[in-house]
């Protein structure tokens, strides 16, 4: 298969390796963060931190450390180790960056600051994972499912000249020919067995309805809000009430040690770097802000008008 840099890739449409789960995977990742990388908004970064590069490097590998080299500050891959504090955490950062020419074993919040994508250092893309790899076996299981809905009859056949004879005869049908005449011979040679389940149709439909839980669950993790309209409003609530919650404090989280390095960053290289939530989350906080309030509007009424009939029949 052809590198997507090489120009046959572009000139030669290629099929889906609906097989090829570690390809699906890696595919499904990349299109997560097109999306995740624009979940915070920064400002004052100097021109050697692009803002995709910054993100890229701490939702991918869990932190990115901070350090000048040749006067310019820049924020690297690193990996952290040296002699653990009173509380285990690594008190070097170790970069190494070919293009630089620059390699160093940093003194943490001395020489270099760490920022943390999460409390943890985990990244996002465990989690992420754990959602993906459900959504592209459930990919390999609709193209098998779609695959099978074409075989209604299995044809058997005594010999090659049947055999023959069985595959003009589908081949006149596909081709759209009105009449494809077979002697009574030939129909006594062959026999067929039905192959398609009465119940695929509803099958389809339940991994059509699963796959969109499982973007829409992914997608609400990072705080981002779908329309899950052809998925039953039982089969998701109870998730998706849990997930509004669990989702504002891994946003939370991020964008806590987020602002929390930078005031390190600021102090330590005399730098005034600010990072908030991007317009598409704050958007979407405040969507689901007007939600919440209309239920409860909703809700409010529903009351007052139960307590109005309440008095209505106590009256009578």
């Amino acid at each position: 298969m052809p590198k997507r840099t090489d120009a046959s890739y572009w000139n030669k449409p290629q099929l889906y390796p609906f097989t090829d789960k570690e390809l699906a995977v890696n595919n499904y990742q990349r299109y997560l963060l097109d999306k995740t990388l624009h979940l915070f908004e920064w400002k004052n970064l100097p021109s050697t931190i692009p803002q995709r590069e910054l993100e890229l490097i701490l939702q991918v590998f869990g932190s990115g450390t901070f350090t000048t080299v040749n006067g310019e500050l820049y924020v690297f891959k690193a990996n952290l180790g040296g002699q653990p504090n009173e509380y285990y955490f690594p008190t070097l950062s170790i970069i190494a960056n070919p293009y630089l020419k620059f390699n160093a074993q940093l003194k943490i919040n001395e020489e270099c600051i760490v920022m943390f994508n999460d409390s943890l250092l985990t990244g996002i893309i465990p989690l992420a994972n754990k959602y993906i790899t459900q959504m592209v076996e459930n990919d390999i299981t609709q193209n098998l499912a779609n695959i099978n809905m074409r075989l209604i009859n299995l044809i058997a056949c005594k010999d090659d000249d049947d055999k023959a004879r069985a595959e003009k005869f589908i081949k006149d049908i596909i081709s759209g020919k009105l009449s494809a005449l077979q002697s009574e011979e030939f129909f006594g040679a062959i026999t067929t067995q039905p192959y398609g389940s009465t119940g695929q149709g509803n099958q389809v439909t339940q991994l059509i309805e699963y796959a969109q839980w499982l973007r829409t669950s992914l997608l609400q993790e990072f705080g981002i809000r779908t329309e899950n309209g052809n998925v039953k409003r039982e089969y998701v609530s109870d998730s998706e009430i849990a997930m509004n919650d669990v989702n504002s404090f891994l946003l939370y989280d991020m964008l806590y040690n987020r602002k929390l390095a930078c005031e390190k960053v600021n102090e330590m290289f005399g730098t005034d770097i600010q990072v908030d939530y991007s317009e598409l989350i704050k958007n979407e906080m405040e969507e689901q802000q007007d939600d919440e309030y209309r239920e409860e509007d909703e809700k409010k009424v529903e009351t007052d008008e139960e307590v109005k009939e309440g008095d209505s029949d106590a009256t009578e």
